[in-house]
């Protein structure tokens, strides 16, 4: 185990706890911006428009919803990384038991995996859906 892979201090711990509720700030607000663009934009029976921007208004509130969609798994894997906080887990390789590098988890604070085990994940389960992959 190299220095990068160490268990990492409460320091650390407690700088990837803040990077996470910051992240889900600002997840909530996006979220938040995004349902009031749907409420701006919402489809309205009353309203007379060619099929064209009916089409344009449903496209887009498609691809608002997807976003708030990503959004919100996003909030549940950050909560998940806090429960894992709150246990010892946090920063622990669910594949291997390793320590996950620091690095990787300021980039990305709910990580379940070490760079090793999530690149063979990827391998085994590039295009399944994360349900079904996560474990």
């Amino acid at each position: 185990m190299d220095s990068a892979e160490k268990k990492m201090t409460d320091q650390q711990s407690e700088r990837l706890l803040q990077l996470m509720e910051g992240r889900r700030e600002e997840l909530r607000r996006q979220i938040e911006a995004r349902r009031n663009a749907l409420g701006a934009h919402g489809l309205s029976s009353d309203s007379v428009e060619d099929q064209a921007d009916t089409a344009f208004h449903r496209t887009s509130a498609e691809v608002e919803s997807e976003l708030m969609d990503r959004y919100l798994r996003e909030i549940a894997e950050l909560d998940a990384a806090r429960a894992r906080a709150r246990v010892g887990g946090l920063g622990i390789c669910i594949e291997c038991g390793a320590p996950i590098n620091y690095r990787r988890l300021e980039a990305f604070p709910a990580a379940l995996r070490c760079t090793r085990c999530q690149t063979l994940h990827e391998k085994t389960y590039g295009g399944m859906p994360a349900a079904i992959s996560q474990y």
